[in-house]
């Protein structure tokens, strides 16, 4: 009789194991399903041409989504993704343009400003939360009004015009492509890959998992939540750094409304993936592949010459969809008492 209980338990954790991966498959099975279709109604859309303006868009989105993923993992959220990214814009464009700063040290120089951002937040965060609170409201309302810091520095230093005058070779490199492959996928796959061995076989990042899972269990078990919070944002700081320099590559201009829609793809990308909203689990390749389910969304609505504005709508479907899925898998995952993760 127990013998029959342990396999009937072995049976519901196999089949809630190849469900958390189904999640990953079955967004590719989209992916590739919408991909084909698109490809024969829309003789435009099957060409190297568009396969590149869709990498570049979903690079960036895939680095912004892993930005807010890091943070939704340890039972955070991060409002201010848009506006660090916007900082470090105007900050690596003026470095360049400005002070004619060679483009290795303006790069570098983004990245701290990304990196300074997340230890603001991590730190204003950890000053003003109640143990007895959840996390997850207390980073909403510190990101939320950091948010507004980064953009009043920006636009302060700007006054909301455009830097011009970076260096051509820093713009090129965002047009660039290595075997018809866009140079912008090859520099977000080892960013992505970096975030999953952080994420998953990192001491730190076990440790962020566990916050967002239980933070009074982790706190018991010695994990400092206030490091991990500084850490996680740091990490999160990071990457919206590297997003917004990417983007004013592309741009061949800093523009200090860089990041200023990453909000709701910021979201969007890491939900559709699996990405726990309530902390404890996060997919980084199902990440990636919102991110490219998101930017194939948006380039179908163009080649079907629907109305530009009705794209955010259509995004705003796809993640309440996606967190309606994400409560079933979880309601399912109680129901059965185990929890899986990816």
């Amino acid at each position: 009789m127990a013998d029959s209980t342990k396999q009937n338990n072995k049976a519901k954790n196999n089949l809630l194991a190849t469900a958390a991966k189904s999640n990953t498959a079955g967004i590719l099975a989209i992916i590739i399903i919408a991909s084909l279709v698109m490809s024969f109604t829309q003789k435009e859309f099957a060409t190297a041409v568009n396969f590149n303006v869709i990498a570049r868009s979903f690079s960036v989105m895939a680095i912004v989504g892993l930005a807010q993923m890091v943070i939704l993992g340890m039972g955070g959220m991060n409002l201010s993704v848009g506006a660090i990214g916007g900082l470090v814009g105007v900050t690596v464009g003026g470095l360049m343009a400005t002070l004619n700063w060679p483009i290795s040290l303006a790069v570098i120089a983004g990245l701290f400003v990304g990196a300074t951002c997340g230890c603001f937040n991590g730190w204003f965060i950890n000053r003003v939360h109640d143990p007895l609170n959840r996390l997850n409201v207390t980073s909403f309302l510190v990101t939320l009004a950091s948010a507004s810091v980064f953009t009043g520095i920006n636009l302060g230093m700007t006054r909301a015009v455009p830097i011009y005058g970076l260096h051509d070779s820093f713009i090129s490199v965002s047009r660039m492509t290595i075997g018809g492959i866009s140079v912008l996928i090859l520099i977000m796959i080892p960013v992505a890959f970096t975030v999953a061995f952080i994420m998953h076989k990192t001491s730190i990042g076990r440790q962020m998992l566990a916050v967002g899972g239980n933070s009074r269990a982790a706190e018991l078990s010695g994990v400092s939540i206030s490091k991990i919070t500084i850490f996680s944002n740091i990490i999160s700081g990071i990457l919206a750094a590297i997003a917004a320099i990417i983007v004013i590559s592309r741009l061949g201009s800093a523009q200090p409304t860089v990041g200023e829609g990453w909000l709701l793809f910021s979201f969007a990308a890491p939900l559709i993936g699996g990405t726990k909203l309530e902390g404890g689990q996060v997919n980084v390749s199902g990440t990636v592949l919102g991110a490219v389910l998101l930017a194939l969304a948006s380039n179908s609505l163009v080649h079907l010459q629907v109305s530009v504005y009705w794209v955010t709508f259509i995004h705003g479907l796809i993640i309440v969809a996606a967190v309606g899925i994400e409560r079933l898998r979880t309601i399912s995952a109680e129901k059965w008492g185990t929890y899986i993760h990816e």
